[in-house]
């Protein structure tokens, strides 16, 4: 009786931890898909809509075209010059183009994602908790 009644606690214990192994896989295939759902996302609005023009874009395009110029101190003293950088950085490297400053922020906010997670997993956070911040980050 007491060898039957540890060999259906050990058949308990086996399936509890087959069932969060699946439980974790899922969870990971899910960390995989969602930053690809995001870029998918992305690439849509872009390609559907082109890049998006909000009412302050004519002041950050003012301030990259002063920081190429050698002047980084921002032209109405209203903008911090990080922004400005990567448009200025997206210019340099791709020509005054607006489609390039779009796929700059796709690849940064991508590579944020992926830092996200990473600081997340080195803090000890469970999978579950990280998806959790990941769907409030996106």
């Amino acid at each position: 009786m007491e060898l039957q009644n540890k060999s259906e606690s050990g058949n308990m214990v086996s399936q509890k931890i087959k069932d969060l192994l699946k439980k974790e896989f899922f969870l990971n295939v899910l960390l995989i898909i969602l930053p690809v759902l995001f870029l998918l996302y992305r690439l849509y609005k872009f390609l559907i809509s082109g890049p998006n023009v909000f009412p302050d874009s004519k002041d950050y395009l003012a301030y990259a075209g002063e920081i190429l110029k050698g002047n980084f101190v921002s032209p109405d003293a209203k903008r911090t010059p990080g922004y400005p950088f990567l448009i200025a950085l997206s210019y340099l490297l791709f020509g005054n183009r607006p489609d390039s400053v779009v796929w700059l922020q796709i690849i940064t906010g991508l590579l944020s994602q992926y830092i996200l997670i990473k600081l997340l997993k080195a803090l000890r956070f469970s999978t579950g908790m990280i998806l959790a911040i990941l769907l409030i980050y996106l």
